[in-house]
Protein backbone atom coordinates (compact mmCIF):
# COMPACT_ATOMS: atom_id res chain seq x y z
CA UNK A 1 0.00 0.00 0.00
CA UNK A 2 1.33 3.45 -0.90
CA UNK A 3 1.08 5.53 2.26
CA UNK A 4 1.64 8.74 0.32
CA UNK A 5 -1.33 8.43 -2.05
CA UNK A 6 -3.83 11.25 -1.76
CA UNK A 7 -6.37 13.12 -3.82
CA UNK A 8 -5.06 14.88 -6.96
CA UNK A 9 -4.23 18.54 -6.67
CA UNK A 10 -4.57 21.33 -9.21
CA UNK A 11 -1.91 21.58 -11.92
CA UNK A 12 1.07 23.24 -10.20
CA UNK A 13 2.27 24.69 -13.50
CA UNK A 14 -0.72 26.99 -13.49
CA UNK A 15 -0.15 28.10 -9.93
CA UNK A 16 3.58 28.85 -10.01
CA UNK A 17 5.24 27.60 -6.82
CA UNK A 18 2.20 26.30 -4.97
CA UNK A 19 -0.96 24.29 -5.38
CA UNK A 20 -3.96 26.18 -4.04
CA UNK A 21 -7.50 24.97 -3.59
CA UNK A 22 -10.66 26.89 -2.83
CA UNK A 23 -13.17 24.42 -1.32
CA UNK A 24 -15.68 27.20 -0.75
CA UNK A 25 -16.16 30.82 -1.66
CA UNK A 26 -13.58 33.06 -0.02
CA UNK A 27 -11.33 30.23 1.27
CA UNK A 28 -7.66 29.99 0.38
CA UNK A 29 -5.60 26.83 0.90
CA UNK A 30 -1.87 26.99 0.17
CA UNK A 31 0.21 23.83 -0.22
CA UNK A 32 3.99 24.35 -0.22
CA UNK A 33 5.96 22.77 -3.08
CA UNK A 34 7.29 19.33 -2.27
CA UNK A 35 9.33 16.55 -3.89
CA UNK A 36 7.59 13.59 -5.45
CA UNK A 37 6.67 10.58 -3.33
CA UNK A 38 9.10 8.46 -5.35
CA UNK A 39 12.01 10.80 -4.60
CA UNK A 40 11.03 11.03 -0.92
CA UNK A 41 10.81 7.26 -0.49
CA UNK A 42 14.07 6.79 -2.38
CA UNK A 43 15.91 9.21 -0.11
CA UNK A 44 14.39 7.64 3.00
CA UNK A 45 15.38 4.16 1.84
CA UNK A 46 18.93 5.26 1.07
CA UNK A 47 19.25 6.89 4.49
CA UNK A 48 18.00 3.74 6.23
CA UNK A 49 20.40 1.58 4.24
CA UNK A 50 23.39 3.74 5.16
CA UNK A 51 22.56 4.03 8.87
CA UNK A 52 21.69 0.34 9.06
CA UNK A 53 25.02 -0.60 7.46
CA UNK A 54 26.90 1.61 9.91
CA UNK A 55 25.10 -0.02 12.83
CA UNK A 56 25.75 -3.52 11.48
CA UNK A 57 29.46 -2.90 10.99
CA UNK A 58 29.84 -1.62 14.55
CA UNK A 59 27.45 -3.89 16.49
CA UNK A 60 25.98 -6.54 14.22
CA UNK A 61 22.26 -7.14 13.80
CA UNK A 62 21.38 -5.35 17.05
CA UNK A 63 23.30 -2.27 16.00
CA UNK A 64 21.62 -2.21 12.61
CA UNK A 65 18.21 -2.47 14.26
CA UNK A 66 18.97 0.37 16.67
CA UNK A 67 20.31 2.65 13.95
CA UNK A 68 17.32 2.00 11.69
CA UNK A 69 14.91 2.65 14.56
CA UNK A 70 16.66 5.91 15.42
CA UNK A 71 16.63 6.97 11.76
CA UNK A 72 12.91 6.28 11.47
CA UNK A 73 12.32 8.22 14.67
CA UNK A 74 13.93 11.26 13.06
CA UNK A 75 12.69 10.83 9.48
CA UNK A 76 9.01 10.11 10.15
CA UNK A 77 8.05 13.52 11.61
CA UNK A 78 10.08 15.31 8.91
CA UNK A 79 8.39 13.41 6.07
CA UNK A 80 4.92 13.80 7.56
CA UNK A 81 5.42 17.53 8.03
CA UNK A 82 6.70 17.92 4.50
CA UNK A 83 3.80 15.90 3.12
CA UNK A 84 0.89 17.34 5.12
CA UNK A 85 1.80 20.97 5.83
CA UNK A 86 -0.53 23.61 4.40
CA UNK A 87 -2.15 26.88 5.43
CA UNK A 88 -5.85 27.77 5.37
CA UNK A 89 -7.62 31.13 5.41
CA UNK A 90 -11.43 31.34 5.43
CA UNK A 91 -13.64 34.43 5.75
CA UNK A 92 -13.83 33.93 9.53
CA UNK A 93 -10.80 31.82 10.53
CA UNK A 94 -7.24 30.84 9.71
CA UNK A 95 -4.89 28.01 10.57
CA UNK A 96 -2.14 25.68 9.49
CA UNK A 97 -1.69 21.92 9.34
CA UNK A 98 1.43 20.05 10.32
CA UNK A 99 2.31 16.40 10.91
CA UNK A 100 -1.20 14.94 10.78
CA UNK A 101 -2.54 17.20 8.02
CA UNK A 102 -5.45 18.54 10.05
CA UNK A 103 -5.36 22.34 10.35
CA UNK A 104 -5.72 23.94 13.74
CA UNK A 105 -8.07 26.84 13.10
CA UNK A 106 -8.24 30.14 14.98
CA UNK A 107 -10.94 32.80 14.76
CA UNK A 108 -10.01 35.98 12.94
CA UNK A 109 -11.54 37.87 15.85
CA UNK A 110 -8.53 36.75 17.93
CA UNK A 111 -6.06 38.29 15.48
CA UNK A 112 -5.01 41.93 15.41
CA UNK A 113 -2.25 42.18 12.80
CA UNK A 114 0.18 40.42 10.50
CA UNK A 115 3.96 40.67 10.60
CA UNK A 116 5.91 40.06 7.38
CA UNK A 117 9.66 39.97 7.84
CA UNK A 118 12.71 38.50 6.12
CA UNK A 119 15.20 36.91 8.50
CA UNK A 120 18.87 35.98 7.94
CA UNK A 121 19.71 32.38 6.95
CA UNK A 122 19.43 30.24 10.07
CA UNK A 123 22.38 27.99 9.13
CA UNK A 124 25.44 28.34 6.94
CA UNK A 125 24.02 25.73 4.58
CA UNK A 126 21.07 28.02 3.80
CA UNK A 127 21.96 30.38 0.98
CA UNK A 128 18.87 32.59 1.08
CA UNK A 129 17.18 34.65 3.82
CA UNK A 130 14.03 33.24 5.37
CA UNK A 131 10.68 34.94 4.62
CA UNK A 132 8.39 34.75 7.65
CA UNK A 133 4.72 35.53 8.33
CA UNK A 134 3.43 35.86 11.90
CA UNK A 135 -0.20 36.49 12.87
CA UNK A 136 -0.30 38.42 16.15
CA UNK A 137 -3.11 38.74 18.67
CA UNK A 138 -4.21 41.97 20.35
CA UNK A 139 -1.43 41.65 22.94
CA UNK A 140 1.25 41.10 20.29
CA UNK A 141 1.56 37.37 20.92
CA UNK A 142 1.95 35.00 17.94
CA UNK A 143 -1.11 32.98 16.92
CA UNK A 144 0.31 31.43 13.75
CA UNK A 145 3.77 31.41 12.24
CA UNK A 146 4.75 30.36 8.70
CA UNK A 147 8.27 30.54 7.32
CA UNK A 148 10.58 29.49 4.53
CA UNK A 149 11.99 27.42 3.09
CA UNK A 150 8.78 25.41 3.49
CA UNK A 151 6.67 28.40 2.39
CA UNK A 152 7.87 30.77 -0.30
CA UNK A 153 7.64 34.54 -0.07
CA UNK A 154 4.90 34.85 -2.69
CA UNK A 155 2.79 32.33 -0.73
CA UNK A 156 3.14 34.36 2.47
CA UNK A 157 2.08 37.57 0.73
CA UNK A 158 -1.00 35.83 -0.69
CA UNK A 159 -1.93 34.61 2.77
CA UNK A 160 -1.38 38.07 4.25
CA UNK A 161 -3.75 39.58 1.69
CA UNK A 162 -6.35 36.87 2.31
CA UNK A 163 -6.24 37.50 6.08
CA UNK A 164 -7.39 41.12 5.57
CA UNK A 165 -5.60 42.32 8.72
CA UNK A 166 -3.33 45.35 9.28
CA UNK A 167 0.13 44.28 8.12
CA UNK A 168 3.59 45.41 9.20
CA UNK A 169 6.52 44.68 6.92
CA UNK A 170 10.18 45.72 6.88
CA UNK A 171 12.41 46.27 3.84
CA UNK A 172 15.46 44.09 3.50
CA UNK A 173 16.66 41.53 6.02
CA UNK A 174 16.04 42.11 9.74
CA UNK A 175 18.14 40.40 12.41
CA UNK A 176 16.56 38.07 14.95
CA UNK A 177 17.57 40.43 17.74
CA UNK A 178 15.90 43.38 16.03
CA UNK A 179 12.65 41.45 15.47
CA UNK A 180 12.70 40.33 19.10
CA UNK A 181 13.17 43.94 20.20
CA UNK A 182 10.31 45.27 18.06
CA UNK A 183 7.97 42.29 18.44
CA UNK A 184 8.86 40.26 21.56
CA UNK A 185 8.00 36.58 21.20
CA UNK A 186 7.11 36.78 17.50
CA UNK A 187 10.07 34.53 16.62
CA UNK A 188 10.49 31.37 18.75
CA UNK A 189 13.55 30.77 20.91
CA UNK A 190 14.54 27.74 18.81
CA UNK A 191 14.82 29.90 15.68
CA UNK A 192 16.74 32.65 17.45
CA UNK A 193 19.20 30.10 18.93
CA UNK A 194 19.16 27.42 16.24
CA UNK A 195 22.64 26.03 16.87
CA UNK A 196 22.05 25.59 20.60
CA UNK A 197 18.62 24.07 19.96
CA UNK A 198 20.15 21.67 17.41
CA UNK A 199 22.81 20.58 19.91
CA UNK A 200 20.21 19.99 22.62
CA UNK A 201 18.03 17.97 20.27
CA UNK A 202 21.05 15.98 19.11
CA UNK A 203 22.05 15.20 22.68
CA UNK A 204 18.50 14.07 23.41
CA UNK A 205 18.45 11.79 20.36
CA UNK A 206 21.82 10.27 21.23
CA UNK A 207 20.65 9.67 24.79
CA UNK A 208 17.50 8.02 23.45
CA UNK A 209 19.49 5.76 21.11
CA UNK A 210 21.86 4.78 23.92
CA UNK A 211 18.92 3.98 26.18
CA UNK A 212 17.39 1.76 23.48
CA UNK A 213 20.78 0.07 22.97
CA UNK A 214 21.12 -0.66 26.68
CA UNK A 215 17.63 -2.18 26.79
CA UNK A 216 18.23 -4.32 23.67
CA UNK A 217 21.58 -5.66 24.82
CA UNK A 218 20.30 -6.27 28.37
CA UNK A 219 17.35 -8.27 27.08
CA UNK A 220 19.63 -10.13 24.69
CA UNK A 221 21.97 -11.05 27.57
CA UNK A 222 19.23 -12.33 29.89
CA UNK A 223 17.31 -14.18 27.19
CA UNK A 224 20.33 -16.17 26.04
Amino acid sequence: MNLFTRAPRPNPDRLLSTSMRTPQEGTLVVWPPRPSAKATLGLAGLTLAITGAIGYVNAGDGGALIMCAATLLVLTPVLLRQRNSHAVVTPTAFGKAGLLGRPRMRSKADAASVLLVTLPPRMRTELKPTPTLVVLDHAGRPLMRLAGPLYQERDLHRLAVALRLPATSYPGVLSYQEVQRRHPGAIPWTSRHLYLATVLIGVGLVAGVLAIAVVVFTLDYFLL
